[in-house]
This record gives C-alpha cells, sequence and structure tokens, in this order.
C-alpha cells in the first residue's frame, strides 16, 4: 500500500492526536493483513480560519493477479444467484444514508474486525480461483443497496432481490465492514453454501439476476435504464448548478 495522511495544524494536541491514532491503527491492519508499506506522504495544516479539515488518512493499494483467467469484475450474469458474504448488522452512523437523508453525522463508525476482513477476503479469493464466480463487488460507502445498484448499472441487467435484515433501511443502507456481493450459477451455489459452512462464513442469499428491473420485495421496482439516467445525469446538472 502506499498513503497520504492530510491534517489540520499539528501543533494542536488533538490534531496531532488524530494523526498518532492513524498512523497506529495503519499500522495495526497493514500487519493483521500482510500488507507491506512501500510509500507515502503527509498533508498538514490544512485549515480555514483555524478550523481543520476532518482527519483524512488515505489508502491505495496495489496486488498482483497471478492468472488473469481467475479474476472476477462486477458485471452479473442472467439467472445468476445473488449472495450476500459477510455479516449485516445495520450499522447507519457514520454513513452516507445518515448523513444525506438523516442529516446526521454523530455516533461511531462501524467495528472493524481485522480478522474477520483477512478471512471474507480469502473466501472471496478462493471462489474466484476455484471459478465458482466470475462477479464479485465490495460493499462500502452508501451500503449494500448502491452495490448492487451498480452492478446493475455496469451489466444491464435488473434482480429480483429481497430484504433479510427486520430494519429494510438498516440492511439495504448499514456500512458494516468485510461484506462482498457475489453472483454464481445454480451449480456452483451449492459448492459455495458447503465451502462457507465449512468455513464458518457468513452467507445470505437475497436473490436472482434477471429482466430489466431492479425489484426489491416485489413493491420497489425501477427500470436500469432510469437508474443509470439517474446514475449519468447528476453530474453534468451539479456542473451546471456552479457554474
Amino acid at each position: 500500500i502506499t498513503n497520504c495522511l492530510n491534517y489540520g495544524n499539528p501543533e494542536k494536541k488533538e490534531i496531532m492526536g488524530q494523526l498518532v491514532e492513524s498512523i497506529f491503527g495503519i499500522n495495526e491492519a497493514c500487519e493483521a493483513l500482510n500488507f507491506p508499506v512501500v510509500s507515502g506522504n503527509v498533508s498538514l495544516y490544512n485549515e480555514t480560519n483555524s478550523n481543520s479539515i476532518n482527519p483524512t488518512p488515505n489508502i491505495g493499494g496495489v496486488g498482483i493477479i497471478e492468472d488473469l483467467n481467475h479474476l472476477a469484475n462486477i458485471c452479473w450474469l442472467d439467472g445468476e444467484n445473488v449472495i450476500v458474504i459477510g455479516k449485516t448488522s445495520g450499522h447507519l452512523h457514520t454513513s452516507l444514508f445518515a448523513e444525506y437523508i438523516l442529516n446526521d453525522i454523530d455516533g461511531p463508525p462501524p467495528k472493524v474486525d481485522l480478522d474477520i476482513e483477512l478471512k471474507n477476503g480469502n473466501f472471496i479469493k478462493t471462489l474466484i480461483n476455484k471459478d465458482y464466480i466470475k462477479t464479485c463487488h465490495d460493499i462500502s460507502d452508501g451500503g449494500l443497496l448502491v452495490a448492487i445498484a451498480e452492478m446493475a448499472v455496469s451489466s444491464g441487467l435488473g434482480a429480483n432481490i429481497k430484504t433479510q435484515g427486520n430494519n429494510f433501511y438498516n440492511w439495504w443502507f448499514g456500512e458494516d465492514q468485510g461484506r462482498y456481493v457475489i453472483t454464481c450459477n445454480n451449480l456452483n451455489l451449492d459448492k459455495i453454501v458447503r465451502l462457507s459452512k465449512l468455513e464458518c462464513i457468513e452467507l445470505n442469499c437475497i436473490g436472482k439476476v434477471g429482466g430489466d428491473l431492479l425489484n426489491i420485495d416485489k413493491t420497489n421496482p425501477i427500470y436500469i435504464s432510469e437508474l443509470k439516467k439517474q446514475h449519468e445525469k447528476w453530474l453534468p446538472q451539479y456542473m451546471i448548478s456552479k457554474s
């Protein structure tokens, strides 16, 4: 990995504290995940009228794909099963949903369990190397539904999916860590389920790929063409509004 550490005035104790704790956190994660740090830089004194920016450590990671016959992208195929790997607790604090929909920026970030991160990541790597899956997308900003929408737009195919949690918004927009969306055909589904049980990996089958609608619980359909339109028109409209 490489890093870029962006902070306010380090002469202030609280700002230096942010920088120190971030370095400790990066060190802990890199040791647990076996990531060497090969380079990095620091940007300090980022503030306006004595108000510092939020502490912003950026990480860039590069890996090696040893065999290009074993890789995955985010485009799913018609008839495939949609599966969530990793536990969904529905953590909404500090999520994009909380910030932009609930106007709430308070609360703790989601818990990071480095052992589970490594375990789930290695499980995904195994599925790809065994050719059980050709489609995989990490779940990050925006939560599960955003990841699924990106897959639908990229592939031009919809899906029928079902809420698994008790709370609709927590399930779809929570930003719990260490999770992935994968898709597979029926033949490989049983293999993946068996392997997940052997490895004690949390797995939820949530739907099927197909059609031209992204349909949640059979009550909230949206055409993929409309989803793509909404996705692509935002930036041009924003630039016009700022011109």
